[in-house]
């Protein structure tokens, strides 16, 4: 639908169509098994979920080279889980210590301003879903390339978190 309805035809598309059928059906059945595991691996330990959800950014970046797809608001959703292993130790201490939030209040000012402008811009029928843009066309386009670059950048980061963890097993 995606390359026929709505001309999708961006990065490595075209070379769907030289997969044979047989490897598009793994590549679903793949897909679906992927989704489904993450429970158990969340229950089998933190190392076997982070790299599940570096196997997650791996899919998530697929479609968006070959189907055209932009799954970057799971990031929203993934990027915590690989950010507390890193932090847990200034989160939750032997004596639950609290975070310091200092160093994030620049940060958290500036989100709160854009989504402020950016809510406020929705509500009086302007703006768009994503970025700002009132083009549903060039917003589609920039979701897929914002997708290109920040899957990449998170599977870089999953693997540095378990390559360079401080604690044994985390």
């Amino acid at each position: 639908r995606s390359y026929y309805v709505l001309d999708r035809d961006l990065l490595l598309t075209g070379l769907m169509f030289k997969f044979p059928p047989v490897i598009l059906e793994a590549m679903d059945y793949g897909a679906v098994a992927v989704e489904v595991t993450g429970f158990f691996l969340l229950l089998w330990g933190r190392t076997p979920w982070r790299i599940w959800l570096i196997f997650l950014g791996i899919l998530h970046l697929g479609n968006a080279l070959f189907l055209n797809i932009s799954f970057h608001f799971h990031l929203i959703v993934y990027l915590p889980f690989l950010l507390y292993p890193i932090h847990s130790d200034r989160w939750i201490g032997s004596k639950f210590k609290r975070f310091e939030l200092s160093s994030c209040k620049p940060v958290f000012a500036v989100a709160c301003g854009l989504a402020t402008i950016h809510i406020v811009t929705r509500i009086v029928g302007a703006g768009g879903t994503c970025l700002f843009m009132p083009n549903r066309v060039l917003e589609q386009l920039a979701e897929i390339y914002v997708s290109t670059i920040i899957w990449p950048v998170f599977i870089v980061y999953g693997i540095s978190t378990l390559v360079f963890s401080r604690k044994p097993g985390v």
